[in-house]
């Protein structure tokens, strides 16, 4: 639990400084914000929520997120994927 928290605050601090010129960029975290909300609102058993399995999804979103924004290859990774799914690299011959 310490450790989820300790990468969790990481992350805060990241988007804190990773944004301080251009903190519009934030507005959709609020947006991961207000959809957990109303998920809780309209939950019929709000206190049987596992925030572990939330923040740990939120989490792994964020690293993926990061690595195809800010890593070439990652980006190359998920083009690649993108193009095999829409049948694109098939035709070309590819597997």
């Amino acid at each position: 639990m310490i450790l989820g928290l300790a990468v969790f605050i990481c992350i805060i601090i990241f988007l804190i400084i990773d944004t301080k010129d251009q903190r519009i960029r934030l507005v959709s975290a609020s947006g991961v914000l207000v959809i957990l909300l109303i998920g809780l609102l309209i939950s019929k058993k709000p206190g049987k929520v596992k925030w572990r399995q939330v923040l740990v999804g939120i989490t792994l979103q964020f690293f993926l997120g990061m690595l195809v924004l800010r890593w070439e290859t990652g980006r190359n990774v998920l083009d690649c994927l993108s193009n095999k799914v829409r049948g694109k690299e098939y035709r070309k011959g590819f597997i």
